[in-house]
Formats: C-alpha cells, structure tokens, sequence
C-alpha cells in the first residue's frame, strides 16, 4: 500500500503575519471547541500527550497553551502531575486562568527561548504552536533545557511537506463552510511550519536519539476521540497523519546512555574480549555512561562495595582518550561482605559500534587465610584438589555456600559437591570440625573401638559422613 503523497507545498518557511490573527480568530476557535468534533479533537489530543510523557508525578510544561483546551484536559488526566500552561501573551495567560481552575493546573507568561526560571520539568510538550517561533532552535533548545534528567519532550505541529490531499480537503472543507478566516489560517500556518526532514535535523543537534515521525493517535487517544464523534475518527486520523508530525525525545539521565545506544552496544557485545568462565563484561561509551552489562557483570557488582560504578567509568574514560589506543586499565573492586575484590580490566573499545571502552570483571579473588600456610600439608595428607582447598579456605572464612558460590563464580551445587567430597576425605562431620582442621586446632577425638551395637568407630565415622554430606548445604 503507497503512503501519502508529501511534498513541500511551500518552497522556504513564511512566518506568519500579525493580521491574520484578528479579534475574532479566538471567538471562532473557541465555539469549534465546543463543537463535538473539537471536543473529540482535544480529548484525543490529551491523551496521546499524556500516554506520550507517560508521568504519575512532577512538573509537565505545555510551551504556547493559549486559552488552556489541552493543559486543563492534562490536569484531569495526570491528578498526580502538576501541569504548567505557558504563554507568550498576557491576555491568553488571563484567560486561560480565568476558564480553567484546577489544584494541580496554572497558567504562566513566558517564551519557549528563556524557561530557565520556570523548570526544571518532568516533562515538556509544545503542541500546535512550534511553526509560531521565530528562532525555532532557541526555542527548542529552551525546551530540552528545561527538562530534568530523565524528562520527556513532545512536540506536535503541522509540517510543511503536508500531504497535498489532506491539505485540500482541509482547505475545501473551510471554503464550503464559509470560514474564509480558517481557510488563510491554515495555510499561513502549513507556510510556517517546518519539513519533516527540518525538524529532525534541528532535534538530534540536541539528542542524537530523538525521533520525528508523522502523528499517529495512539490506540487510546482513537477510543478518546470516538467516545465524542466516532463518525469522522477515520477522516480526522488520515488528516492529522498527513499534515501534522510529532517528535519525541528525552533528556539523558547521567550515567545511562540513550537505549538506541545500549541496544547497539549489547550487538557489538559478542565481539568483546573473552575472559576465563564466570567473568563479566561492560561496554562504555565515549561518555563514561554504561552501554550493556552481560549477566556475570551483573552479579560480580552487586558483590563490590558503593562507587565501583564511578571507579570504572573513570578507567573506561581514561583508555578511551588514550591516543595510542592501546592503554588497559586494572583496578580490584572490595567486596562489600569479607576479603577479597573482583579483578577489573578496562580497554578501548569498537568505536565502529559506539562501544568507547570494554571491562571484563573476573570472579572475586579469595584474601589469602591463615589456611595458606597448611594447604600444601592438607593437599597432600588427605589428597584434596585446588578447588577443594579454595572452598575449605572460605568455610574457614565463615562463609555459607551461596556466599561460597558466588565468591568463585560456580553453582551452589557444585560447592555442595566439593564439599561432600571434602567431608568425605578428612573424615570430618561438619562445619565447626572442619574449620578446626582448616585452622590447625586440635580435631575431636576418633577412637577405634568396638561399638556395642557391634559396629567399630569406622560405622560410626561412616554414618557422620553420610549426615554430613546431607547437611552439606543446609550450613
């Protein structure tokens, strides 16, 4: 199926002029308003900013309100949001205050180029008033400053690349009204308006991820307008497809990258370094914000202490402005609980996908016990493996098996495999026994004897095996 016909219906923008904003312009728009297809339009309209901004709480800022159709609808939408209905005239501020009275709705004066001492705002949306500017990137860029980290900004206008159908049948359907002021409002304003290749360029000067697209009503923004007028739902959504645009974008929180960006970086992810089994690997971008964790990272930090965030988009920064491109960066991050720190190794990175810097975290490393000194005794008198000794070091430590697991970076059950194994070789019935062993105290007593029951101390040694290794993981 062939989208619309678009073009720009007017070579270069035209700003408007001051006539054809006469005194009987807000009288006339005010009656459409009250119209069924006006009170369609508006409701539609609210609700696909407030699915948009998507806030339950905060400041929500609509740039050239005028007489406050949409901020007041916005307060009722958002109870838990304060809505702000900026204004460049002091008339439509008046009125607008005067029609619309809510708790968490006012109206302010003030041009989109200076918000500095109204924000800073949750979210910021300018519908139906962007080709009014006369320095459109100031005002945009005013707008995304406005915005606190994390914060959403909307904008829908008309486009002057309109679709030429909707655009006659919009003009026609005026002239057969004989509404001759409306018929010259439009098309002044499609003269104003920006193309949709215009707006885009402006928007990624301030966010490289923003997104400009025709406007579609959203599903509940439809069901909305069909709640009021549901006979001209399918006209009025071709038309707002074909004349209007919308662009979308957020400001970034610092320390998070855009998730175009984390989404590119997790592609480019399989291309990292390899490390031994149970490390981890983060990407960075040129930034120091995180890109793409891989689940062992994940894991691996939720065990180090506060700010190694910090510490390692500090090394990420570091290799990725080496010019040379060659520099590696290692740091051992503390574990929060116990010895010990996870190893940390930061190089550069594929620039081709964004990806400024790598690091590759390996599994804690164990502090050295005072069992060190006997593991080479213990190895030999009771023929234990370097992993066995690893978890009697930890055990020694005080550590249970899950604390065990995630120090070495292997399976619960695999530690409760070694240690059955270990209980088995030292002949030892549980944790406090072998910790004695560990440390060098003095074992409990095992004499060889006859047992009453007609078993030797060997049974009975067998059978504390046999409960140990059932206890093995319950310590």
């Amino acid at each position: 199926m062939r989208g619309p016909r678009t073009t720009a219906i007017f070579p270069g923008r035209t700003l408007q002029s001051e006539e054809l904003t006469t005194t009987a312009d807000p009288h006339s728009l005010r009656a459409w308003q009250e119209t069924p297809a006006g009170q369609a339009f508006y409701d539609a309209l609210a609700v696909h900013v407030a699915e948009r901004v998507r806030l339950r709480a905060g400041r929500l800022l609509s740039v050239g309100e005028g007489d406050g159709a949409l901020a007041s609808r916005l307060a009722r939408l958002l109870p838990g949001v304060e809505v702000v209905g900026l204004d460049l005239s002091a008339e439509a501020v008046d009125a607008a205050a005067a029609r619309h009275r809510a708790d968490n709705l006012r109206f302010e004066q003030g041009s989109a180029a200076d918000l500095a001492r109204h924000g800073p705002f949750a979210g910021v949306v300018s519908v139906q008033a962007f080709h009014h500017f006369a320095d459109p990137r100031a005002a945009l860029r005013g707008m995304f400053d406005a915005l606190a980290p994390g914060g959403a900004l909307l904008v829908i206008d008309l486009r002057r690349d309109a679709d030429l159908a909707a655009y006659r049948r919009r003009i026609e359907g005026y002239v057969a009204m004989d509404s001759w002021s409306k018929a010259r409002l439009l098309r002044a304003s499609v003269a104003a308006a920006h193309t949709l290749p215009e707006l885009a360029a402006m928007a990624r000067e301030l966010a490289p991820a923003a997104g400009v697209r025709p406007l579609a009503l959203t599903r509940a923004a439809r069901a909305a307008y069909a709640r009021v007028d549901a006979g001209s739902l399918a006209q009025v959504e071709a038309d707002l497809r074909g004349l209007m645009l919308e662009l979308r974008t957020k400001r970034p929180t610092p320390g998070r990258a855009p998730a175009r960006d984390r989404a590119r970086a997790a592609r480019a992810a399989s291309r990292a370094p390899s490390a031994r089994a149970g490390a981890g690997t983060l990407l960075w971008s040129a930034g120091g914000a995180l890109l793409w964790a891989d689940p062992a990272a994940l894991a691996l930090t939720r065990q180090c202490r506060p700010g190694w965030r910090q510490a390692l988009a500090a090394d990420a920064l570091a290799v990725a402005s080496d010019a040379a491109g060659a520099r590696t960066a290692r740091r051992d991050l503390p574990l929060a609980a116990g010895g010990g720190a996870v190893r940390a190794r930061s190089m550069p990175g594929p620039a081709a996908a964004g990806v400024a810097a790598v690091t590759v975290l390996e599994p804690a490393r164990r502090p050295r016990l005072e069992v060190e000194p006997r593991s080479a005794a213990l190895a030999a008198q009771h023929r234990l493996t370097a992993r066995e000794l690893e978890v009697l070091a930890h055990v020694a430590e005080g550590l249970g098996s899950r604390q065990i697991a995630q120090r070495l970076g292997i399976a619960t059950p695999t530690v409760c495999t070694h240690l059955t194994s270990i209980y088995r070789k030292t002949r030892t019935s549980g944790r406090v026994e072998l910790v004695r062993l560990a440390l060098g105290g003095p074992r409990l007593a095992t004499p060889v004897a006859a047992d009453p029951a007609g078993g030797t101390a060997s049974s009975r040694s067998s059978e504390a095996s046999r409960r140990a290794r059932a206890a093995a993981c319950t310590a």
